[in-house]
């Protein structure tokens, strides 16, 4: 297919979604099947935001290899837990937010934990006290009209209408371990000192725990993928 007749299809596709309820919906089967799908289809319905970009700062989200093959080691993976070594600029926070924002978007009665070291970093990633600020309702509020749902928010919380819940919450077990969650993603948790407890917390009810770090040396991180990171990488287990 040429440049042109690529422009041509996602012309017609965009204006088909536009004008046909019969089109959106069968675009929202496609999507609640497959997150790649979601994130990186022609029509471009997942933005993120570059503060490191002072002139187009919003944009589509990046689609590289590496970015595809993380999400398919979490998504299909069989293994419950997942650590990613990161290095600055690889989008993984970006990438980790937007798959457990499909998993609450798409399947119902899930109870999903984003969490980081303090309850503000974790609600930064979920929604802080400013609309769009925060990564996961920054990509909801740039979705497509037509695909936008009636998300209650609050501090820390998105509550979406098939009743999922996406919770940004500080280190530590206490929280995970009060209630029965679907999911857990742990961003930068080799700096968080109470890593540990969160860990032992989720085993015990998460179906996927994914956990994300930059390197620090002799954490509980790096004790359980068996790696001091500096580049990304995928490592899985039920240690």
């Amino acid at each position: 297919m040429t440049p042109e007749e690529r422009r041509d299809h996602r012309d017609t596709r965009l204006n088909l979604l536009n004008t046909s309820e019969r089109a959106r919906n069968f675009e929202l089967v496609k999507c609640a099947e497959d997150p790649a799908y979601w994130l990186w289809n022609d029509q471009h319905y997942v933005w993120t935001r570059d503060e490191y970009d002072p002139v187009n700062p919003v944009k589509p989200f990046p689609d590289e290899p590496a970015l595809r093959d993380t999400l398919s080691e979490i998504h299909n993976g069989d293994q419950q837990v997942t650590c990613i070594g990161k290095s600055r600029q690889l989008t993984v926070t970006w990438l980790v937010v937007a798959y457990f924002l499909w998993w609450a978007r798409f399947k119902a009665n899930q109870l999903l934990f984003i969490q980081s070291k303090k309850e503000e970093d974790a609600a930064n990633l979920v929604f802080n006290k400013e609309p769009g600020m925060a990564r996961a309702s920054f990509i909801e509020q740039n979705l497509p009209w037509w695909m936008k749902q009636p998300v209650s928010e609050s501090y820390g919380i998105l509550l979406f209408p098939n009743g999922s819940k996406l919770w940004g919450i500080p280190q530590g077990g206490d929280i995970i371990r009060s209630y029965t969650g679907s999911g857990l993603f742990s961003d930068e948790a080799a700096f968080q000192p109470f890593a540990r407890e969160a860990y032992r917390a989720a085993k015990a009810c998460c179906r996927k725990i994914v956990m994300v770090s930059s390197a620090e040396g002799g954490s509980f991180f790096g004790q359980l993928s068996g790696f001091e990171v500096d580049q990304i990488g995928m490592f899985g287990g039920d240690a």
